[in-house]
């Protein structure tokens, strides 16, 4: 069944194959305004220094960090390093391959694990860039049902994170 789903991102539209229905999007910026994503109207933004948002009733979370890193690694490097962390929980495992973002400026990497005291599968998806000396990285944590359904969805959120040096 095919089914169109359209994004409102600063007065463009995106169509893409998903559910029916418009989700109005807004653009959240990170710490320092160092990078920044769009994200739906309705994600409740964390408080304190952190980047976070939360989907309502219990949804998916959004996190993210940059940082100056003056001695400019390769992307690489930071990449490993972040995704290091993950493997460091001991709660994820990798999902397929390593993928570059869909501005070929980044990469990105899914997880999934059964965490602690839960009964149903985490989806866990960091995406990393770097711009001059800003490296930031974006992670989201769903369930794998919510990210199996809402896939295409989220390939254009994380495709939306640009990073502002």
């Amino acid at each position: 069944m095919r089914i169109l789903f359209l994004l409102l991102l600063t007065g463009i539209s995106w169509g893409v194959q998903a559910m029916e229905k418009t989700i109005p999007m807004q653009q959240q910026f990170g710490p320092a305004n160092a990078f920044s994503v769009m994200v739906p109207t309705d994600w409740i933004v964390g408080t304190g220094e952190s980047f976070s948002l939360n989907a309502p009733n219990g949804g998916p979370s959004l996190g993210g960090t940059a940082y100056r890193i003056e001695h400019r690694p390769p992307l690489s490097e930071f990449s490993n390093a972040r995704y290091q962390g993950v493997d460091n929980m001991g709660v994820y495992t990798q999902v397929g391959s390593e993928r570059t973002l869909a501005d070929g400026d980044g990469v990105i990497r899914e997880y999934e694990g059964v965490w602690p005291g839960e009964a149903f599968i985490t989806t866990y998806v960091v995406a990393c860039k770097s711009k001059e000396a800003i490296y930031a990285c974006l992670s989201l944590v769903t369930t794998k049902k919510d990210f199996t359904a809402n896939r295409v969805f989220y390939e254009k959120m994380f495709s939306t994170f640009v990073i502002h040096p």
